[in-house]
């Protein structure tokens, strides 16, 4: 409960601030955008999370032993991810978490169950990898107005009179 308290609090401090804030969620694209949109965020974090926490981990341990490692860009935004990459990249956090859920599952089932909320980002890392870093997904969240930041519902005009002047579209 404390991690979850600490891990969520400043999402969750963001979240009651747009929704204290009169009009606030609106400048998120309206209430209910605003709610699904903070629900994916919320999900998307933890699963997210695992994968980071296990990486930092290894990085971590890697400075220990004089391991110099590089963090290297990303280039999902324009192509995505294949499911090649991503399992050459993510198999570690997947097998960590079959190890880990497949001795909760034999010590105690409901102790499992229990885990999920911190142990399914390393079983689920490489089809999380792959579905969020598909462009489509990001297309359809920009089509359906989820998980944008007011400016995307109202930008500011200096941003228009630049996307105007330059041909661009938002």
């Amino acid at each position: 409960i404390v991690f979850f308290a600490m891990y969520l609090s400043p999402k969750i401090a963001g979240l009651i601030d747009a929704v204290l804030t009169k009009g606030g969620d609106a400048t998120f694209g309206g209430p209910l955008r605003f709610a699904v949109s903070a629900a994916i965020e919320i999900v998307f974090s933890f699963l997210q999370g695992a994968v980071s926490s296990f990486r930092t981990t290894v990085f971590m341990i890697g400075l220990a032993f004089g391991k110099s490692v590089v963090w290297g860009g990303q280039s999902r935004d324009a192509y995505g991810i294949s499911w090649r990459t991503a399992v050459e990249s993510l198999w570690p956090q997947t097998l960590f978490g079959v190890v880990v859920c497949g001795l909760l599952l034999l010590i105690e089932p409901a102790l499992f169950w229990w885990s999920l909320p911190l142990t399914a980002g390393y079983l689920l890392a490489v089809p999380f990898a792959v579905v969020t870093a598909s462009p489509e997904l990001g297309r359809a969240f920009e089509r359906w107005g989820l998980a944008g930041i007011p400016e995307d519902f109202d930008p500011p005009k200096e941003v228009t009179a630049g996307l105007e002047a330059g041909g661009g579209s938002r």
